[in-house]
């Protein structure tokens, strides 16, 4: 998370050990604190300020209230699998099921379903998202507007169907 002020917050619902090797790795010796969430959920989270870091992530095109923000990144293309990895990650999702919606026709009608999603508030950063996919990989996907809750901005879902996430899955 950026804030204007060079400040970055690592928040994780996980065990505390990832955030301890997540300090680790940045050689932070901050402390991991506790910090209630939006949803009435526990989290552990660790703070620290770093004016270069901070000025790292904004060259590379992140901001501060990226979700409303995000557009286009400078991802190189022999990255691009990592980077569409961590978006399903923690912007995605994948959804399987078994699809019986039309067994009142025939009880042969039952199908195994399979959809790959990626979700945000910025319709730039998804179209982006959606045309480099489709630069590398050649699957289709559809952008879908969703229904903000009240009082929330406005947020689209990039979403794959069958073949699509098969290919993308394998990718």
């Amino acid at each position: 998370n950026l804030s204007p002020d060079g400040r970055h917050m690592a928040m994780v619902s996980a065990d505390r050990d990832l955030l301890e090797t997540f300090r680790a790795c940045l050689n932070l010796d901050n402390r991991i604190t506790h910090h209630v969430s939006g949803f009435l959920r526990m989290h552990h989270r660790v703070q620290w300020g770093d004016r270069q870091f901070y000025n790292w992530l904004l060259s590379i095109g992140l901001m501060p209230a990226k979700s409303l923000r995000l557009g286009t990144l400078k991802i190189p293309d022999a990255y691009f699998a990592d980077f569409v990895r961590g978006c399903l990650d923690g912007d995605g999702s994948i959804a399987v099921f078994t699809d019986r919606y039309n067994t009142f026709k025939n009880e042969k009608y039952v199908y195994e379903r399979l959809y790959m999603q990626f979700t945000s508030a910025s319709l730039p950063f998804l179209e982006w998202l959606h045309a480099s996919i489709g630069r590398m990989v050649d699957v289709r996907g559809s952008i879908i507007a969703r229904k903000p809750w009240p009082g929330h901005s406005p947020y689209w879902n990039l979403k794959f169907a069958q073949h699509d996430s098969i290919r993308l899955l394998q990718w």
